[in-house]
């Protein structure tokens, strides 16, 4: 028998090459840009592509379309990418006055709104990885008009897999509604792209729209099922399409019982053998799922499957769904993907800022730019600790894209951070020897000026048990841009009085030069819990005149309105324990205050302060949001809506309050210590 020759080498390498690009994953194209010009070859071979289609399954999420106002009046279409890719596909005609309707195999489908009361709107199929895109009039009965229509786009390829479909013939349905003799009539149409012509579907006059039909939902995809059923969501209905080779059908179909005005969105799915899923979510992030089963005389009634709790950082509205994944609309406008089964959510990027026009350029222009962007920002963080000479060293370290690098006063040496506001920070200057009095010093890092301040007397040599923190005293200030004006100096302290533990309050003014006691420190008997005040660990300023400092045990809460002053103690929320992997006070809305504590599986417990009718405080727990970060951590501070965690390896993380983003802060020069703490340091940058 004649031996078998062994395959070449190369045919083994590419083989081998094959396998290895075969598991590449989908959404991380970004890994094959580097690639060598051998597998570049391969990995545009037609058959290779097929085969990874196969291999993958069905197609991934690599972004969304949009449609919303720019700002002048125009209504802009944008393409958002969402997977790690450098695919950045250009909407046609940028995009304005196209609102889109629907997206399917491969092509997205937009309706061109008419520039005039009389103007004829029309479609725009549009391939963005052919970067292909064709225009289809409407129908000529609804040409003219406005809502109640809407319509999707299909391969029409015969025997076509729709694994990579770009380029083909193409199927347009339009569905719509209108009225006709006083009675409401829905109409279907359908498009091929071969004969470029529109044809109206016979079963049209089967499917009697009513009052809740008026106003398809624009954008909400269609659903396809079984390859000839399509599903369209009208307000109150679905409107079910099935298109055969020898017949169509139109119809309305009931939405499931008990969905209420109450829900917090609803969307169509695809589910297994044939059948349509319909999930709605309520206020409390529960999504109720609904599946069709169709009996033995053709009725469509709704059989309840099962119920989800949604875990992720903010409460929202359910606006879509894709395959198995469901999208929904945060709070704070974030969109965020959830995988139906496993729960796993992901932030997806958000569509860029909307140009702004700037007519004018003024000495205002600093005041302009704060009241335009809200809060100051992030600029960076100051921390102190030793630097191996036992030393105690103060660092600012930038955490913007910027090349504002200041230098701490004194190089830090021997300063111990407080707290920063208003664009200041406050250090404790710590003295040299055993009596040697400390001082304050407060510090513009924007203008590159710091003063010294004395501490109150009574508290010159005291090395524990106290804090302080800055304020603008500008009157009527927005805190907006207030470098270089007069400013305030809060301290608080703790100390022994004749075998009795007291709390002492004093106010320094930079246009006095001077310390005043406030007359409400005797109302407030500290215990053994309040010695030793958090260092660092920025004090909360709320409503302007209410400051809370954190104590071991406790809250310390001083008001100092313009006629009196208050102090008092606040006990922390209730079940907080020493098993707490860090807690933060941060401000709320109406005036509150807030409380985070972090436990070891990384859940963040939220508590906000409730004041009863006879003045005492209470505190409601809020939430509990899981904090999804590289590594585990400690909870170390926080700053307007951000929260900041060192984590094992000793990295500092900021997480985002609502949509739960987080980011990898710059680290200090190496230390032989970790961070302890941090003070953020919040500005918009403008030296």
């Amino acid at each position: 028998m004649a031996a078998t020759s062994a395959p070449p080498v190369e045919v083994l390498i590419n083989d081998a090459y094959r396998q290895i690009l075969l598991r590449l994953p989908p959404t991380a194209p970004s890994c094959c840009i580097a690639s060598p010009p051998t597998w570049r070859s391969l990995l545009t071979d037609p058959a290779f592509l097929r085969r990874y289609r196969e291999f993958h399954g069905l197609p991934h999420l690599i972004g969304y379309v949009h449609d919303g106002a720019d700002g002048r009046d125009l209504v802009v279409a944008r393409f958002v990418t969402t997977a790690d890719t450098t695919f950045r596909p250009r909407v046609p005609e940028k995009g304005v006055d196209l609102h889109v309707l629907d997206s399917r195999h491969g092509r997205v489908i937009f309706r061109r709104i008419g520039k005039g009361w009389l103007d004829e709107s029309s479609l725009i199929i549009w391939d963005p990885v052919a970067d292909h895109h064709q225009e289809v009039p409407l129908p000529e009965a609804f040409a003219q008009e406005e809502f109640n229509l809407t319509a999707t786009v299909l391969c029409d390829a015969l025997g076509c897999d729709h694994l990579d479909c770009h380029g083909g013939p193409f199927r347009v349905v339009f569905v719509g509604v209108r009225d006709e003799e006083g009675a409401s009539a829905t109409s279907a149409f359908n498009y091929t792209s071969s004969s470029g012509s529109w044809t109206a579907s016979p079963a049209a006059a089967a499917a009697v729209a009513d009052e809740d039909d008026w106003g398809f939902r624009m954008p909400a995809p269609s659903i396809l099922v079984g390859g000839t059923t399509l599903y369209f969501r009208s307000p109150g209905r679905i409107l079910r399409y099935w298109f055969g080779d020898e017949m169509e059908h139109l119809s309305y179909v009931d939405i499931p019982p008990f969905i209420t005005q109450e829900t917090r969105g609803t969307v169509l799915m695809p589910a297994a053998d044939g059948r349509l899923s319909f999930a709605a979510m309520y206020g409390d992030m529960t999504i109720s799922f609904w599946e069709t089963e169709v009996s033995a005389d053709g009725a469509v009634d709704w059989v309840h499957t099962q119920n989800a709790l949604v875990s992720i950082p903010l409460p929202g509205v359910l606006i879509g769904a894709a395959a198995s994944l469901l999208f929904i609309r945060t709070e704070d406008g974030g969109i965020v993907s959830v995988q139906v089964g496993n729960g796993r959510f992901q932030m997806l990027p958000q569509p860029a800022p909307q140009r702004q026009q700037i007519s004018d350029i003024s000495t205002r222009w600093t005041q302009l730019f704060s009241q335009f962007h809200g809060l100051p920002h992030l600029i960076g963080y100051v921390h102190d600790g030793a630097d191996g000479r036992d030393l105690v060293v103060a660092r600012f370290v930038t955490t913007a894209d910027t090349t504002f690098r200041p230098r701490v006063p004194e190089k830090g040496v021997d300063l111990h951070v407080l707290d920063s506001r208003h664009g200041r920070v406050i250090f404790r200057r710590i003295g040299k020897g055993w009596l040697d009095e400390s001082s304050l010093i407060i510090w513009d890092p924007v203008a590159d000026h710091h003063q010294e301040v004395p501490l109150p007397e009574a508290f010159a040599q005291e090395e524990f048990n106290l804090t302080a923190t800055v304020l603008c005293d500008a009157l009527g200030c927005d805190h907006l841009d207030c470098h270089g004006g007069p400013f305030r100096v809060v301290f608080v302290g703790v100390r022994d009085e004749e075998g009795a533990s007291a709390t002492s309050a004093f106010n320094y003014t930079s246009s006095s030069g001077s310390w005043t006691a406030s007359p409400a420190a005797a109302a407030a008997v500290a215990d053994e819990d309040d010695w030793g005040f958090r260092m660092p660990a920025p004090s909360i300023l709320v409503g302007g005149t209410t400051l809370y400092f954190r104590s071991p045990g406790r809250i310390l809460r001083y008001w100092f309105g313009d006629e009196m002053e208050h102090l008092s103690y606040v006990d922390i929320p209730p079940f907080i324990t020493q098993e707490t992997r860090g807690t933060v006070l941060m401000p709320a809305a109406d005036g509150r205050l807030s409380f985070a504590a972090m436990y070891g599986d990384m859940t963040i417990s939220f508590w906000e302060t409730e004041v009863s009718a006879d003045g005492a405080v209470d505190w409601v727990h809020t939430q509990n949001a899981l904090v999804s970060i590289p590594l585990p951590g400690v909870l170390i501070g926080a700053a307007a809506s951000l929260l900041f965690i060192r984590t094992e390896d000793g990295g500092i993380v900021s997480v985002q309050v609502g949509n739960g983003r987080f980011q990898m802060l710059p680290q200090p020069a190496p230390q032989r210590q970790q961070i302890s703490g941090l003070i953020p340091f919040m500005s918009f940058c403008t030296p």
